[in-house]
């Protein structure tokens, strides 16, 4: 999920919803990413994890500085079953990354898939920019 910064931030927060929650002991992975060229690329932090099984706002507490520019949010879970997290269509999201055509879906988050293990970094493999799916939330909160 992307954020854009326009002056000097901290996060002390970060944060996921869990709707449903995933098969026993999985967890799911935090983190954020600087963009190059309006792609996440290289990793700032992978905060840990939080219980992936457990309903509820999932949350870790962090202290991450933003300065201006483009950021992504990155999640990534171990569960077998899946985990539903809160989330939104893609068309109630903000076109930060443009549109795919004219009066076509808005980009509004990238998807990448891999086997779990800590977030890469940089991210190494081309993400799928999503245009048709519901995304997750990750919520944050500035200091």
């Amino acid at each position: 999920f992307p954020l854009v910064v326009s002056k000097t931030i901290t996060i002390d927060r970060i944060a996921v919803e869990i709707t449903s929650g995933g098969t026993a002991l999985s967890s799911v992975r935090l983190g954020i990413y600087k963009s190059l060229n309006n792609m996440p690329d290289s990793l700032l932090g992978d905060y840990g994890t939080v219980n992936g099984a457990s309903t509820g706002l999932q949350s870790i507490s962090i202290s991450q500085q933003l300065t201006a520019g483009l950021y992504f949010f990155g999640l990534t879970h171990n569960s077998v079953a899946g985990i539903w997290f809160r989330s939104a269509p893609v068309a109630a999201l903000p076109p930060i990354l443009g549109y795919a055509s004219t009066g076509g879906s808005p980009y509004t988050d990238f998807y990448l898939s891999r086997a779990y293990s800590a977030l890469p970094t940089p991210v190494a493999d081309t993400p799928t920019n999503v245009e048709t799916a519901i995304q997750p939330l990750i919520f944050y909160r500035i200091q």
